[in-house]
Parts: C-alpha cells; structure tokens; sequence
C-alpha cells in the first residue's frame, strides 16, 4: 500500500477523525507562540511558521515540502473542510460548499466517505484530486473578481502575475485563460503524487519569496494581511490548468465540505485514581480572573498527590488555554484541560439576568462528563484558595448528593426580604434559610447525582421558570434533601459597602454559625 499524508490543518485544537492517512498539523506555531498536543507543528524543522499571518495554510505546504521525503501522496484538507469521498453529490451553497452546522459526528463521516482504506483506494488511481471549482456569478471572470473583493487589492494581484511572467514565461497563456475564466479552483486543497506536489512547492514558493519582496502591506489589516494566502490560491489554479494539459495529469474534482462546528465533542472523561478533580467554568473575558485562581490553587497545594483540573468553556481561545496550561502543569502534580461545553450549551435556553452569564449553568453538565469519577470538586472562577483543596475535596459525602456551605449571604437578606422568604420556602422548596447553600463551592457525589437523573433533570427544572438565582436555586431545589452542609470556612465572602446596607450587616442578620 502507497504512503498517503492528508495534511489537516488547523491554528487551534478541534475535532480531527481518527485516520491513518489525516494527520493534525498546527499553523503559525511561532506566531502564537504555543504547541497543541497530539498535532505536528509548523515550526519544526525547516519552515516559514513565522510568515503564517501572511502565508495562512501555506506555512503547512511548505513544512510539509521540506519535511516530509517518505510519503507517496500528500495533500492538504484544512479543520473545517473535507472532500466528499462518497462518490454521492451532496447539496451545496452558492459558494460551492456542502454546509454542516453542526458537529463532526461519526454519521457525517459516513456520510462523506471518510474513511481510510475507500479514500486510498480512490486516490491511488489519479495523479491529482482538487475541490470542485465554483461558479462565479454575475459574468465576472476570475481577474475581476478578485479586484473587485474587499480587502483584495488590484496591484497585489497584478504583482503576482508579473513576478509569474518574469520567472515562468511559459504560463502566459494559460494565465491569460484562466484569469478571463469564471471556474477558479480555491482554498488550498488538493491531494498529489508527492512527486507532483514538490514540482508544485518548488514552482510557487519561488514565485511567492520574491512576490512577497514587492508588496506594501504596511497599512494593511490583519485580513488584508492575509494577501499571500489569497494571492496563492489564484496562482494554484493557474498551475493546474497548465499542468493538468502539459503533462496530461489524471484528476478528479471532488465537492468540498464546510463545517461550522468543528470543536471536540465532550465525552466521558476518565481521570487517575487517588487524584483530586476540580472543576471551573469560565469564558475568554474571564480568563485573568481563573489565571489568579488557578495560581491560588497551585500555590496552596501542599499535599504530595496529583491534582486534575477542568475548565468548562465554549469561547476561551486556543492561545489563553495554552497559557493557562503552561501556567498549572509548571507543577507536575497538576494537570490541566479546557472542556469545549458548546454542544451541550447550544441545546438548551438557559436563563440569565445581571451580571451573570451563561456559563454559571455549565457545573450542570458535571455529572454527565464525570460519570465513572466518584467526587468532583466544582469551585467559581472568581475566587482565591487560600488552602489546600484535598482537604475539602476529602470529605466524606457519604450518601449526599453533595456538600456545599449555607449561603449567609441570604440568610441575612431573609430577614428584611418578606418576598425573598416566601420565593425560597414556596419557590425552590428550603423550610428556611439555614436550608439555602451556597453553589460557587461545591463538592458532587456524581454516582448520587446520577441516580437522581443528573444533567438531564437539572437541565429540565431550569425551564420549569425564570428562577432568581438562576442555577443555584435550581440545584437547592433539586438537591435540598440530599445535602452535606460544610463548615463556613469553605464560603469566605468579600466585604462591600453600600449607601443602604453594608455586607457585614447583612451577614449579622443571618444567625447562621460561620465557623
């Protein structure tokens, strides 16, 4: 069987299927400054990492150029598109794309032929096999369109074309033809005869190292910016033309694929015994907050044991994760993973008012991520630890569904709330207030949860109405015959002060002991 490498590449950490000939290679490396694992990398070895936000995805042809001499074929697919396989034409867009909204699941691979042993079997029969060229509208040729785009800019195109005449004066007709065409060849992609693909590398690098000299992009945007990457996809269709003629090449044109969603689907998560598993939520704007809260944990962990920590999020980018990572595993006792949560979050309508945001409902989803973890420690963001968790995470729960400490911050608003106390007794189900717990510490029973139906009965009282507290109310209404109360130094609170009441004389009405 012939070596086949379909580079997939991507500048972020997603869902890539499991295939023997696709292989996960991360761009603009040296740009930000971060190494996603389970990938390769673009700045190993001999590259141009650092040309990425100009170069796009041509960082990875070159890497591969340079750094791959063994596989028979190479091609290029990118995180969010594939070719159909299929031998089936699927519906696409005006722009030619087969959309997918939703995630990459077993089923759309099906669907699209994604598999290893039926893609090599197609590709070994053809010397090149590209994206089906789209159609432009309107009568506008190639030429016009690209000048008349936003962020395109007429002298970049007619730079490449000179820089093409000067080294390669054999193309003038089939640039010529090509630019007055209307079926351009777009997006990078395409799978070659490796020898075919260096000719093409050694063919275009040329053209773009001294093209890349001509250009002026000192006032440009960080899209306009991306001008090399545009400039190449134009100057890949002019090669193939030529090529596909001139040495009589076996192609085939396959539809390409766009995938919306292209983040990890969260599955069960497995986690090492005897570890302490804490889990928080948070969103991009937050990340400094979680930073110091991370540290805090770090610091405090004086036990020698292994610590695994989980952050749920659908929007934190790939380069804070990088450095929330590099931050906590600086300690080897400590692990750390963000949790893409989008694909339980997009489901639901999940209430929210204030200043508090959605991700306050994602300790919900504990319980379905963690069902094989006995204990799972979900901690707020946007706090300090001022002492060991395993401490904490070592209680024994016994037969709970969880432990939290009472929240005295409502118990002392009670007393001078008539409305509050009969929201919290009629409402979310608590005789009283020393009844009410406070959720941003929380330590699961998840065997317990799950037996009292878990993310999905959770999820179901949220829309039962709009609860004042949001998530809160609902775990105290859910869980409130199933609770472990902790001592209070597990919910220290910052003082404030107010015109009408300060926060220390609310805590005074509580009557809750603080410990």
């Amino acid at each position: 069987m012939s070596s086949i490498s379909i580079y997939v590449v991507s500048h972020k950490d997603c869902f890539i299927p499991s295939n023997p000939i696709m292989k996960p290679l991360q761009v603009g490396c040296t740009v930000s400054g971060c190494h996603i694992q389970d990938m390769l990398h673009d700045d190993e070895g001999d590259s141009i990492s650092e040309k990425n936000r100009m170069y796009c995805e041509l960082t990875a042809q070159y890497w591969a150029w340079k750094n791959d001499p063994s596989s028979d074929y190479i091609g290029f697919f990118h995180y969010r598109r594939y070719l159909n396989f299929s031998g089936k034409d699927l519906k696409p867009d005006l722009w030619g794309n087969i959309i997918y909204d939703g995630a990459i699941t077993d089923e759309v691979l099906k669907e699209l032929g994604i598999d290893a042993d039926r893609m090599e079997s197609l590709i070994r029969q053809y010397d090149i096999i590209v994206p089906l060229p789209r159609t432009i509208p309107e009568g506008k040729n190639i030429y016009d369109e690209y000048i008349a785009a936003k962020g395109h800019h007429k002298e970049d195109l007619d730079a490449a074309l000179s820089v093409l005449a000067e080294k390669y004066p054999e193309y003038a007709e089939t640039v010529e033809k090509y630019m007055a065409s209307s079926r351009p060849y777009e997006v990078n992609m395409f799978i070659m005869r490796a020898e075919l693909f260096r000719e093409y590398a050694a063919w275009l690098f040329d053209i773009l190292f001294r093209l890349e000299k001509r250009l002026d992009v000192s006032s440009y945007s960080q899209y306009e910016l991306r001008v090399i990457g545009f400039l190449s996809e134009r100057l890949f269709g002019i090669w193939f033309m030529h090529n596909k003629e001139a040495k009589q090449l076996r192609t085939l044109e396959l539809q390409k694929t766009l995938f919306r969603d292209t983040d990890k689907l969260p599955g069960k998560i497995s986690t090492k015994e005897g570890s302490v598993v804490a889990v928080l939520a948070c969103n991009d704007g937050y990340v400094p907050y979680l930073a110091a809260m991370l540290c805090s944990i770090v610091h405090n962990a004086k036990q020698n044991r292994g610590y695994e920590l989980f952050v749920l999020t659908t929007d934190i980018s790939e380069r804070n994760q990088q450095k929330l990572k590099s931050l906590v595993e600086a300690d080897r006792r400590f692990s750390f993973c963000c949790i893409n949560v989008q694909s339980f979050a997009e489901k639901q309508e999940l209430f929210v008012h204030t200043h508090i945001s959605v991700e306050t409902y994602y300790r919900f989803f504990i319980s379905s991520l963690f069902p094989d973890v006995e204990k799972v420690l979900y901690l707020d963001s946007d706090m300090v630890v001022n002492s060991d968790i395993a401490d904490l995470y070592d209680t024994d729960i016994r037969d709970c569904c969880l432990a939290a400490a009472k929240d005295i911050d409502l118990a002392g608003s009670i007393k001078s709330n008539s409305k509050l106390a009969l929201y919290v007794r009629n409402e979310v189900g608590c005789t009283g207030a020393d009844e009410y717990f406070q959720a941003g510490v929380l330590l699961f029973n998840i065997k317990a949860m799950n037996a009292m139906g878990g993310a999905d009965e959770l999820l179901r009282v949220s829309q039962q109405q709009k609860w004042n507290y949001m998530d809160q109310d609902i775990l105290n209404h859910v869980y409130r015959k199933k609770i472990r109360y902790l001592d209070q130094v597990w919910n220290c609170v910052m003082v404030w002060k107010e015109t009408k009441k300060s926060r220390m004389d609310i805590l005074k009405d509580a009557q809750i002991h603080v410990g």
